[in-house]
């Protein structure tokens, strides 16, 4: 039926913008979709079940009964049905169910308030960031605080209010690659190769589970079977090639991400984005920031915020390197420009950038950016660093640019407590 198979593209496009199950039964029913049967509105379960069945791309599964349980028989027949989506979105939305089950998922309210829900730790002592009210009504902000210093566990209690840190972090970020979630356009060729990464990834995992399960079989007959040798060399050789594929993707992506590690976006664009993603009012921002949320829990490995700014880590660094028991072991590991470096560091507590608030991003690549806003302005910036050809970058304010591995000023900028957390 012509409505079903519209319904059913519908939930997968949903799904492959990062909406879960439950936020889709919740649109679906809000606008009064048709269910399939008899049923008095949609259920999640129902939305989970659909997603995960392959009929939606035209394959039939025969079946035979076995002591009273349907086991499979035979390989799925392909284009039995007519397929109401393509394999590409199909074996998409297989890898975020795959991925969001990992991860966690869970109900995120009419807004998504949270885009990073499980993925934000504090710089100082690695316990997670907790999204906390003010407590103040007549100003009702959220703020991230650690949640060993809210609880009085010995870290730093000092806060950073959420829509400060969530303007800076969409606005520097990059790689997140804003513009391409908001415009529903053709894909960036970033985005292409991330789907075609993601499909070849849910290829090989299904694959291999059925390449187990084939391997079961032949193991457990008495006599062995040519066809079934076949099936598995034929099936070890479709994942060999798949692999390569992938590794070709991932190089692919990498390359490209670093020819893109200085600016390439108007301010103008991305300030407009900004304060659209964080519009609470646009009914339609619930699938833009599910799929901000759904981008970052594939994209990032890790996510550290010094809500106290460089000082702490600038006094740990300093503490280490006065320490009796590197002198009494006699191990100079700094070398004997150990006292000038102290001295250096030292003057660079006096610097009013050392209390500013930072935090690092890690990629799944690798490649790495951190950003030190502006105190009086989240959408500006003090300092950013960035991984680039020749190492860590940083550039300021007014475009100075220094690289951590080469250059005069490479002592200076290692000794910056932001770069300290991003490579050490």
């Amino acid at each position: 039926m012509p409505e079903r198979a519209d319904t059913v593209s519908r939930i997968f496009q949903l799904s492959k913008s990062g909406v879960g199950c439950f936020a889709i039964t919740r649109m679906l029913n809000a606008t009064g979709c048709e269910t399939f049967g008899s049923s008095t509105g949609w259920h999640d379960s129902y939305v989970h079940r659909i997603l995960k069945n392959r009929s939606v791309i035209g394959e039939m599964q025969p079946y035979r009964l076995e002591g009273g349980k349907r086991m499979p028989d035979g390989e799925p027949v392909l284009g039995y049905y007519p397929a109401a989506v393509d394999s590409p979105t199909f074996f998409q939305v297989q890898a975020l169910l795959h991925q969001r089950r990992n991860l966690g998922g869970g109900r995120k309210g009419k807004y998504v308030t949270n885009l990073f829900s499980k993925v934000a730790s504090c710089a100082y002592c690695g316990a997670p960031m907790r999204i906390r009210a003010s407590g103040n009504r007549a100003k009702d902000h959220l703020y991230l605080v650690c949640d060993r210093g809210r609880r009085g566990a010995g870290c730093f209690t000092t806060r950073w209010r959420y829509d400060h840190f969530e303007a800076s972090f969409l606005t520097f970020v990059r790689e997140l690659d804003l513009a391409s979630l908001e415009s529903r356009s053709d894909p960036s060729e970033e985005a292409a190769l991330l789907e075609s990464e993601s499909l070849l990834s849910e290829t090989i995992r299904q694959n291999e589970e059925k390449r187990e399960n084939l391997l079961e079989l032949i193991l457990g007959r008495n006599e062995r079977s040519e066809f079934l040798d076949e099936k598995l060399k034929e099936l070890e050789c479709s994942i060999y090639e798949w692999t390569r594929e992938l590794s070709d993707t991932k190089r692919l992506i990498s390359n490209l991400r670093e020819e893109k590690y200085k600016f390439s976006e108007s301010k103008e664009k991305i300030a407009e984005l900004v304060i659209q993603a964080q519009n609470a009012d646009d009914p339609s921002n619930y699938r833009l920031r599910s799929a901000i949320a759904s981008r970052l829990s594939s994209l990032i490995s890790e996510l550290v915020l010094a809500n106290a700014g460089g000082r702490p880590i600038t006094s740990d660094t300093i503490d280490l390197i006065c320490s009796e028991s590197l002198i009494r072991s006699g191990v100079d590991r700094y070398g004997a420009g150990a006292q000038e470096m102290i001295c250096q560091i030292r003057h660079a507590l006096a610097d009013p950038l050392s209390d500013r608030q930072f935090f690092i991003v890690k990629f799944a690549d690798g490649t790495l950016r951190g950003v030190r806003p502006r105190k009086d302005d989240p959408r500006e910036f003090e300092t950013q660093i960035f991984s680039g050809p020749k190492g860590v970058h940083q550039i300021d304010r007014l475009g100075f640019e220094n690289v951590a591995s080469t250059g005069t000023d490479a002592i200076e900028l290692i000794l910056d407590p932001m770069v300290q957390v991003a490579t050490f």
